[in-house]
């Protein structure tokens, strides 16, 4: 995966690459499948509220009450760029794209 890439759109969407779109998910016992899209709520500490859905691999952020993203960004920063939806890492078939631990 390429460095961390944040791509600000029209100030209160953010999307960054979480894995490839080609990568095969696993889990124990079952046979390895793709992720298409999938999507959580966030809430902030400073009770923002954040949709974020990744497609593809991509993952985008949006706020829903405001324009702005630093939110999100000061959440990432708080837990070592973890993803909402992926907060303990990724597993793959040939991948292990875990993320820092807190």
């Amino acid at each position: 995966m390429p460095e961390k890439v944040l791509l600000d759109l029209l100030g209160h969407i953010i999307s960054r690459p979480l894995y490839p779109p080609d990568f095969l998910f696993m889990k124990s016992e079952s046979e390895p499948y793709e992720v298409l899209h999938e999507w959580t709520f966030l809430y902030t500490k400073g009770g923002e509220l954040y949709f974020v859905l990744a497609l593809f691999g991509i993952e985008y952020a949006i706020n829903m009450g405001g324009p702005y993203i630093d939110g999100y960004m000061q959440w990432l920063t708080e837990k070592f760029d973890n993803s909402p939806l992926y907060p303990n890492g990724i597993y793959g078939i040939g991948h292990n794209l875990s993320v820092k631990k807190q």
